[in-house]
């Protein structure tokens, strides 16, 4: 039985049918989500990540919620389990801080302001994509390859 760490062996013969429970050595398999939005910083959030770790599970980490602040996750976290997947579906800036980022006279201000014009522009199903290019961006801007 798929998620049980067992399985179920049926015997069938004329006279009668056993049916045996057979525990299984396999991997615990979670799927977790943690809505960015209610963490303060990013020492919040990799504190909460942290709690989560387990070097005998595969899990699959799913980030929800608007970010106030900007974060990357790590190869570190990721060698604290089995296996991670990281499935990042978050909105990387809260208006806050995307305001800030704009008010600045640098490089990066008007790359931001660039981007919320095209933001502001575009349909509902294509500003999860914008969303991401803007984070994609100021990360490449800030000299960090990750979130």
């Amino acid at each position: 039985d798929l998620g049980t760490g067992q399985l179920v062996l049926a015997e069938l013969d004329r006279e009668r049918t056993t049916v045996t429970t057979v525990p299984l050595a396999v991997r615990p398999c979670r799927v977790v989500e943690v809505d960015v939005g209610h963490l303060a910083d990013v020492d919040e959030l990799h504190q909460s990540l942290g709690a989560l770790a387990d070097k005998e599970a595969i899990v699959r980490l799913r980030l929800t919620g608007t970010a106030g602040f900007h974060y990357r996750i790590d190869d570190e976290l990721a060698a604290q389990f089995y296996y991670l997947e990281i499935q990042d579906d978050a909105d990387y800036l809260a208006d806050a801080a995307v305001a800030a980022l704009a008010a600045e006279q640098t490089v990066r201000g008007e790359f931001v302001r660039v981007m919320q014009k095209i933001i502001a522009a575009a349909d509902d199903s294509q500003r999860p994509v914008f969303w991401r290019a803007l984070r994609r961006g100021l990360a490449a801007l800030d000299g960090s390859e990750g979130r």
